[in-house]
């Protein structure tokens, strides 16, 4: 990459899925959610202004750049295959955890929760009962902390200075009941906090992660566990989603995007090309892909847009399901975050 506009999507990958090439430069369709298809260079799509810098720092640019030459050489190869042949999982899994960590739907994903989702965490936070308890663990730690939240009530600031102690030390007793009424004093103003920190939090988070490598080791070990393959289809017909890659669980939600704990993976794939897919998967045995279905879950898995070789009325009808399957985090993780950013601002 090298400058501010930055490829979240790389244009080594966007090229497989190119419509035509014209003095130089690769041109492809884009299907974007409620909107007609359109054609444009390659250089407009999946692209941001500073998405992996932060205040003047492109250290995560850098090493995204250093790594693209060899990781785009590789997949060139790949793309000369006519047939499907098995592939060693060593560079792949390098390859596919990169893609992974570097990928715009994990930031994206969690920037729509600064909006929308700061609403719906509340339906978990009914009553406020874990932000209370939270609350009440942090007094303990720090009566400072709750010693400044009792300046807020107009009561307490009329005690003299014994009283105020002994307010304070009955306080600590009954943490409980005291934090039910401290609650709503500032448990608000917290979640509005959150909301405006949270987009910069998630880039902090994600451009770390790349700095440490840009590719992390325990996803190259998992990956590495998986059988590796090179899937040629008959006709130019697969599409490339903003999700770049998805997983497929043995779950009730068998595709997404991103691999939790819990999971049972049954296979990892990714399109390089129109007519190529990549595949990882837990069986040694042939599995065999329907490029229709695929296309569906791709579409279903991005977030905004997916990129194709062609204007095609078949793949018109997908726009209407783009975002369908695209949440990122379940309730306990939405849960998990919003408490850390609490602990934090508490104290």
């Amino acid at each position: 990459m090298g400058s501010d506009r930055q490829h979240y999507i790389p244009r080594f990958l966007l090229k497989g899925f190119n419509s035509r090439f014209h003095k130089g430069q690769y041109f492809a369709y884009v299907y974007r959610k409620e909107s007609k298809p359109f054609e444009t260079n390659i250089i407009n799509i999946g692209v941001s202004k500073g998405f992996y810098t932060q205040e003047g720092d492109n250290q995560a640019d850098e090493i995204i750049t250093s790594l693209e030459t060899g990781f785009a050489k590789y997949i060139d190869e790949l793309r000369e295959f006519d047939t499907d042949q098995n592939i060693p999982s060593n560079k792949i899994s390098k390859f596919v955890a990169h893609l992974e960590l570097r990928n715009r739907y994990i930031r994206e994903s969690l920037l729509d929760l600064s909006g929308d989702i700061v609403s719906k965490s509340i339906d978990f936070f009914a009553g406020g009962n874990d932000l209370k308890q939270l609350c009440r663990d942090e007094f303990k730690k720090d009566p400072s902390i709750l010693e400044d939240k009792l300046k807020q009530i107009p009561q307490y600031s009329q005690l003299n200075r014994q009283q105020k102690q002994l307010f304070l030390d009955q306080a600590l007793k009954n943490a409980v009941e005291l934090v039910d009424n401290l609650a709503d004093v500032f448990i608000g103003q917290v979640l509005d906090r959150v909301k405006n920190d949270l987009p910069e939090l998630v880039k902090e988070t994600q451009l770390r992660a790349l700095k440490q490598s840009g590719i992390p080791e325990p996803k190259v070990q998992f990956y590495e566990k998986l059988n590796w393959k090179v899937n040629l289809f008959d006709r130019d017909s697969l599409i490339l989603g903003d999700c770049i890659m998805m997983i497929h669980v043995d779950a009730e939600r068998a595709y997404k995007t991103l691999i939790e704990k819990k999971d049972e993976v049954l296979s990892v794939l990714f399109p390089i090309s129109d007519r190529h897919l990549i595949s990882g998967t837990i069986l040694e045995e042939n599995v065999v892909f329907d490029v229709d279905e695929l296309n569906s879950f791709f579409a279903q898995c991005s977030t905004d847009f997916f990129v194709s070789s062609e204007d095609s009325s078949e793949f018109n009808k997908l726009i209407d399901i783009i975002d369908k399957n695209s949440y990122l985090m379940n309730q306990n993780e939405i849960k998990d975050m919003f408490m850390e950013l609490f602990g934090k601002y508490l104290r």
